[in-house]
């Protein structure tokens, strides 16, 4: 009867023997057996998980078997109330599912022990948000991989920086960390240029050897020199993880705008994200500024294209109503920075775009009234 039943709902014959003996079978008839197995079960499905994900976790911890329905409660409850959603909470249980066995202190340790080494309360939630598998590790383990972050080159600040924003890096392997280090002096960088990519770019850590090479080759293919891409990814290291299709289409997209191959590359090199904008910005952009008369800061001042057409509108139309008509003997003035332009005008940038209220029709219509 246990058997049928547990073959059933999806278990095989030796994870069914797996769990008849943790969940102390001697304790109940075979009818009883079933009915604690289905309500579990069935109470699972009910708070949102799948029937695969429910085999596996108690394939993993059978004991699951053996808690009451109040207990699973009380802990999803008591861990919603640490500050995790609900959602976060069965997941964490789904990837870790001994925690499911842990007493509330234990569960609240691990939060502890991480806030003990220096972490914000708020931050070791987001961490265990990311990697539930940080309840594998012991806080010794977790302060090792610390010290050994510290030895490649990071400062203690700058660890905790990296680790909150990309906490998989608790879990990487130190000696490939290294490894790809190692590869991109070899490359060309020096350790402390890579040292600030990593900080600028954490997930740099996650990718392979050959796949940042291969990258490398893709953009020297399309026409950067090593020394082009050193200084582009230095800068702006996500590089490494655009779509090489992507970058291909934005490159020949520029080149149909009616620049050359070395304009696009110098323009690139200047302002490294114009290869991975959306296409219909960069098209928006060149629309934008060949209205003001001003498209040839695209290849003379390519930086200033960070600031949004929202804000340069804006600024545009407000230095019409003081007779100042900007062109490309003064076009700088669009550009300056927040306080400088708050100082001159006393007007902050969100009052003037609040006011001069930007469109693709206001530029087609207005801009030139």
């Amino acid at each position: 009867m246990v058997r049928e039943y547990m073959t059933a709902i999806g278990y095989t014959d030796s994870e069914i023997d797996k769990i008849i003996y943790n969940c102390c079978f001697n304790k109940y008839t075979e009818d009883g057996f079933v009915r604690k197995i289905d309500s579990i079960f069935n109470f699972m499905l009910g708070i949102g998980y799948k029937n695969l994900d429910i085999v596996r976790m108690t394939v993993i911890f059978p004991q699951l078997y053996n808690l009451s329905i109040d207990n699973i409660n009380m802990k999803i409850d008591y861990m919603i109330g640490l500050g995790f959603r609900k959602i976060d909470v069965l997941r964490i249980f789904e990837d870790v599912p001994k925690v499911w066995g842990y007493s509330l202190n234990n569960i609240k340790k691990k939060i502890d022990e991480l806030v003990g080494l220096g972490y914000e309360y708020e931050d070791v939630i987001r961490i265990i948000r990311k990697i539930p598998s940080i309840y594998n590790y012991s806080v010794k383990t977790i302060e090792r991989k610390l010290e050994e972050l510290e030895k490649l080159g990071f400062k203690g600040k700058e660890i905790k920086k990296i680790t909150k924003v990309f906490p998989c890096l608790l879990e990487y392997n130190i000696e490939l960390i290294n490894d790809k280090i190692n590869m991109m002096i070899e490359l060309g960088y020096s350790r402390d240029e890579i040292i600030k990519m990593i900080i600028k770019f954490p997930g740099l850590t996650g990718f392979r050897i050959d796949y940042i090479k291969q990258r490398i080759i893709d953009l020297i293919e399309l026409g950067y020199s090593m020394n082009q891409i050193k200084m582009m990814t230095i800068v702006i290291p996500e590089i490494f993880s655009y779509g090489i299709d992507n970058i291909r289409n934005n490159f020949n997209i520029m080149m149909e705008l009616g620049y050359s191959k070395v304009e696009v590359i110098e323009m690139t090199i200047k302002l490294p994200t114009l290869i991975g904008l959306d296409i219909d910005t960069i098209k928006e952009k060149k629309m934008f500024y060949d209205k003001l008369g001003l498209g040839n800061i695209f290849i003379s001042d390519t930086k200033y294209l960070m600031q949004s057409n929202e804000l340069s509108y804006a600024r545009y139309m407000f230095y019409k109503t003081l007779g100042i008509n900007i062109n490309m003997s003064n076009y700088r003035m669009l550009f300056y920075n927040q306080k400088e332009f708050e100082r001159k005008y006393g007007k902050s940038n969100r009052v003037i775009m609040e006011i001069y209220g930007y469109s693709k029709k206001k530029i087609n219509c207005k801009i030139k009234d």
